[in-house]
């Protein structure tokens, strides 16, 4: 006996009711689910002990209703724990319960017609505002925007509730903190703290931008450039600088041959003037480097071969 049927023999015994083979879901049931106001269709294309074999299906728009579109599947075959009362959870935060036949409302933080969202669904999908945590009835409720950096403190309290403080930066929502203490000497240190801390975030921050607006790069027309990256593997890519601007260069990549050869590598180096692909224009960043997507950087090639996965081990 797998553990969802170990798990589903536990409630049932403890709810008192007559085990059932997957709860009644049934082939060609069709299930629903509610996330962040967007609703997905699923239908069951397998009954097992326990647990169901279902897969998504595409859904048809009519206003801000939807209904689903049965056998008309998007994605593949999944298996998922079927509960005592027909659900199905899909993922951490996603829930599917069976459809009634009646098409569901698509947009903003809806109610469903069988049963409304799952709690789960709820909490997802609910954005609480600065106001949520500010207590609008504590006693002694004061606010304080601080001239010089981007926090706002609200203290509150007295004698019988305690006293308490929160504070926020820039534009979150969330707290920074929210504490109880136990005089006001410990609040005001808190919030001192807090100033202190927020003004040399903004002098580093001032500080990075001015040293990236005052660098000089040493790169020049001509120079090469590697980008070595990879998930599990190693790739290398060459550039040549066909124009070289006071913060900017241009590239074009080039070719690279293998001059050496290992077990599960290959050692290359590049071929100047083997050039293809379009130009790119881009920032040189300090230290001479060149950012190339959101994983990788190029740099001056130093003339040595560059380790890359070899051929047939992942490359």
């Amino acid at each position: 006996m797998d553990r969802f049927a170990q798990i589903a023999d536990k409630v049932v015994a403890s709810q008192g009711q007559e085990k059932l083979s997957s709860f009644g879901l049934n082939v060609g049931d069709v299930l629903y689910s509610f996330v962040r106001g967007v609703v997905k269709f699923y239908e069951v294309v397998q009954n097992l002990d326990y647990t169901a074999v279902i897969r998504q299906i595409e859904n048809k728009l009519f206003g801000k209703m939807v209904s689903p579109m049965s056998g008309h599947y998007i994605s593949g075959p999944i298996t998922v724990p079927v509960t005592a009362r027909n659900e199905v959870r899909i993922s951490f935060h996603e829930y599917a319960m069976l459809w009634d036949g009646h098409s569901v409302i698509a947009s903003g933080r809806t109610q469903v017609n069988t049963r409304e969202a799952s709690i789960a669904d709820r909490v997802a999908g609910f954005a609480m505002s600065r106001d949520f945590y500010i207590p609008k009835n504590a006693p002694n409720l004061e606010e304080f925007k601080h001239p010089e950096v981007d926090l706002v403190f609200y203290t509150y309290g007295d004698d019988m509730t305690g006293l308490h403080g929160l504070a926020f930066q820039g534009k979150a929502n969330k707290p920074l903190w929210h504490y109880r203490f136990r005089n006001v000497q410990q609040r005001d240190s808190k919030i001192e703290e807090a100033v202190s801390n927020r003004k040399s975030h903004h002098e580093t921050i001032d500080q990075r931008r001015k040293e990236r607006s005052e660098y000089k790069h040493g790169l020049q027309e001509g120079d090469i450039l590697y980008e070595s990256y990879g998930y599990d593997q190693t790739n290398v890519n060459y550039y040549q600088i066909i124009e070289a601007g006071d913060r900017s260069v241009k590239i074009r990549s080039i070719g690279s041959k293998v001059v050496k050869e290992e077990a599960g590598a290959d050692y290359v180096v590049a071929v100047p003037n083997s050039f293809s692909g379009p130009a790119m224009t881009k920032l040189v960043g300090i230290g001479d480097s060149v950012k190339m997507t959101s994983y990788s950087y190029a740099r001056k090639w130093d003339g040595k071969p560059q380790y890359q996965t070899a051929l047939g081990w992942g490359h």
